[in-house]
């Protein structure tokens, strides 16, 4: 699995857990990603900058469904 469909994936989950109202769920699907993102920043696939993009698309995607940019954003960035 490409570190791109490891993201995705961790998006959908955390995404699936804000939507039922899961609080828990959301809180550890947020540092499981957070942490994923912050791997790829230390491991220097991504920078700082990058990392910000990625999180503040994800945040969009959380809240309004869009899928299709979070993906272009990784696809431009990872």
């Amino acid at each position: 699995m490409s570190n791109i469909d490891t993201l995705l994936e961790a998006a959908d989950e955390w995404r699936e857990a804000v939507n039922i109202f899961d609080t828990e769920m959301a809180e550890r699907h947020q540092d499981f990603f957070y942490g994923l993102v912050g791997s790829l920043t230390e491991s220097g696939t991504i920078t700082p900058t990058d990392a910000g993009q990625i999180i503040a698309t994800t945040g969009r995607y959380l809240q309004y469904g869009q899928r299709d940019d979070l993906e272009n954003v990784l696809h431009e960035l990872v």
